[in-house]
């Protein structure tokens, strides 16, 4: 008996039926974690879940290829509307510091969040609570 079927029967506490297949919820069968383990109703089943994983990678990978960064230059495995490997838009991103005043409590703070208003989630609360119940 697989490790697999014989780790599915002790977390369900009953024996499986041979019909009923293990399957590898990661593809990895080496992975025989109770978390890792799906028993399905029949081989059809099973054969879905493969097929399954298959169609979302193919429509995963669809949307990836290999660039150049606008930037550095280096190739870079990317989505087909990005223009900039991930560091470059990480340091992009830094550069982008604004300073900003709270207008609830008037404390002045910095952030990189182009749509960030509050210096905190309690002035923000407080500022729409007084706005809209007075």
């Amino acid at each position: 008996m697989p490790l697999s079927r014989f780790k599915a029967e002790q977390a369900l506490g009953k024996s499986i039926n041979s019909k009923h297949p293990v399957h590898h919820f990661d593809g990895d069968t080496e992975n025989d974690k109770n978390n890792n383990l799906v028993v399905c109703e029949d081989t059809n089943y099973h054969l879905f879940l493969h097929k399954r994983k298959v169609e979302k990678e193919k429509i995963r990978m669809s949307v990836y290829k290999i660039k150049k960064c606008d930037v550095c230059e280096k190739d870079y495995l990317g989505h087909i509307a990005s223009k900039t490997c991930s560091k470059c838009k990480q340091k992009e991103y830094e550069k982008i510091i604004q300073d900003l005043v709270c207008p609830y409590c008037g404390t002045e703070f910095s952030t990189t969040k182009t749509n960030k208003r509050f210096c905190s989630k309690y002035c923000r609360k407080e500022f729409h609570r007084e706005a809209y119940y007075g």
